[in-house]
């Protein structure tokens, strides 16, 4: 069965961003900027005040958090748990999860952490207290001639690297391959003509664990290469063909409510035949396919009821520079994208999609800022060393600022609706990997070998510590992870009111 993979290409921002975490450690996992943060208070520095480093598992990042719980991924394989505030295990995933490679399902709310079970792609919800089970949705029954194997699940209309789920939209359980069996036995001597629609998506309640919405369609005539998230909220969408014929559907999460665009007749040549394809959302309405060493580029103009009708524009993309595609969004609905450079010369490129309240008729802005030269490194995405797990401050969402590396030393803030500078900080050499906390209200970054923090609204030094060699900084609600490359240990830190 050919499968479209949750991490897509390493030609895609988003998939950069999951391929650092997973190296990882307590330092970032690393790409443009997804916020992971828990809290919404002010930027600036709150009341309260970081509390002792204390020791855990080498070479692993925190992916989630709810009140005095963190849910810890180790890099190196093994089998990701929770801990308390003390850096104590409180429990493991069960075995035969789907928590490694590129099939990984792990997402999170307050109440839950979700994912799926390795043998039947059946949904779990796992309770943040204890690693209870709190409900299972299995696809027994639900799909019968449709392979199991081939759904995915996704959050809703968030996006796929940052792992909480967004305001209270459901999750969405999608069959994003093409259909190439039978499913079960029972189906195998049905002809195509025989069979029913297949569900081939379903809105399940993360409170409860119920279907809420389905979406039905003929599996066997279609391909469905991937899901893309909205950068509004409302919508998941997909890209599929029908006999040649390029579609993008956007369902609303809602309500499940399935309208489609598609090209008018035939798609390019180029486009096809489609091996793994990524499909990435980089505006409003408008995304990317990356075919092999082809990139199109898309624009959904209108939807419709109809399958084949609608209006889509496709052209051919002359770029695959990965930090021109995909588009970030924090938790609190900032939708973004960043380009970091590939070489001495080039400057920051900045775009604001969207932010709360935007409509499908905002039009993003971009902007160009001077950036340091970061790309002579041993790393194996050089362009990592820009990017931080939370560089945007969105404490007012409708204002977001992004932190960068200054070429003058430390870091700088700047304005992402504009460009224009709000704070720099001091140092001697570029800080890489900025990490922002919005319950604390800081900055934390690397400068050569020491870790700093900073104020976020004024970028005035709060602390910096000596730590050789550090590989990642991982933040996430009052959790703070930093791994060293060296011998020395990973450490975590929390942020107590």
């Amino acid at each position: 069965m050919r499968k479209f993979s949750h991490v897509m290409t390493a030609l895609a921002v988003t998939c950069c961003l999951i391929l650092s975490a997973c190296s990882g450690g307590p330092s970032s996992p690393g790409g443009p900027g997804g916020q992971g943060d828990d809290s919404s208070g002010d930027s600036g520095a709150l009341k309260g005040k970081w509390g002792d480093w204390v020791e855990i598992d080498k070479n692993a990042v925190v992916r989630g958090a709810s009140g005095d719980s963190a849910l810890i991924k180790p890099a190196d394989g093994a089998i990701p748990y929770v801990i308390d505030a003390q850096g104590q295990k409180k429990w493991e995933f069960p075995a035969g999860t789907m928590t490694e490679g590129e099939e990984e399902t792990l997402y999170y709310d307050d109440e839950h952490i979700y994912t799926m079970l390795e043998e039947d792609h059946s949904v779990i919800a796992l309770d943040w207290a204890t690693g209870e089970q709190a409900w299972k949705f299995t696809l027994a029954d639900k799909a019968k001639c449709a392979d199991p194997q081939g759904y995915y699940l996704y959050p809703g209309s968030g996006d796929q690297v940052n792992r909480r789920l967004r305001d209270n939209n459901p999750l969405v359980l999608g069959w994003s391959s093409t259909f190439d069996s039978s499913g079960p036995s029972e189906c195998s001597d049905i002809s195509n003509a025989e069979k029913d629609e297949t569900a081939m998506n379903f809105g399940i309640d993360p409170a409860t664990g119920k279907q809420l919405w389905t979406v039905d369609a003929t599996p066997n005539l279609y391909g469905y290469y991937g899901y893309a998230p909205d950068p509004l909220g409302k919508y998941l969408y997909m890209f599929w063909d029908l006999r040649g014929q390029a579609h993008v559907s956007r369902i609303d999460v809602n309500t499940g409510d399935m309208t489609t665009a598609a090209s008018n007749g035939l798609s390019p040549d180029y486009l096809w035949p489609l091996e793994h394809p990524a499909f990435m959302t980089v505006g409003i309405n408008e995304f990317v396919i990356i075919n092999q060493d082809e990139t199109a580029r898309v624009m959904a103009q209108e939807y419709v009821n109809n399958y084949g009708e609608g209006k889509l524009l496709i052209r051919k993309e002359k770029s695959q520079n990965p930090w021109e595609l995909g588009t970030t969004m924090t938790r609190t609905g900032v939708a973004y994208n960043f380009r970091a450079p590939t070489g001495a010369g080039e400057d920051y490129v900045g775009r604001l999609i969207a932010k709360p309240g935007d409509r499908e008729d905002a039009k993003y802005s971009e902007w160009k800022a001077p950036a340091p030269d970061l790309t002579d490194n041993d790393a194996e995405v050089p362009q990592l060393a820009y990017f931080g797990d939370n560089q945007i401050i969105d404490a007012d969402p409708k204002n977001p600022i992004m932190v960068v590396p200054s070429p003058d030393g430390g870091v700088v803030a700047y304005q992402l609706t504009d460009g224009a500078e709000v704070w720099k900080s001091q140092g001697d050499t570029p800080g890489t990997r900025p990490s922002y906390s919005a319950a604390a209200g800081q900055v934390s970054y690397v400068e050569g070998d020491d870790f700093v923090t900073v104020d976020a609204t004024s970028g005035e030094e709060i602390s910096r510590d000596s730590v050789p060699g550090i590989h990642a900084v991982s933040t996430v609600g009052p959790f703070q992870v930093v791994e060293s490359r060296s011998e020395s240990p990973t450490r975590m830190r929390v942020w107590t009111q």
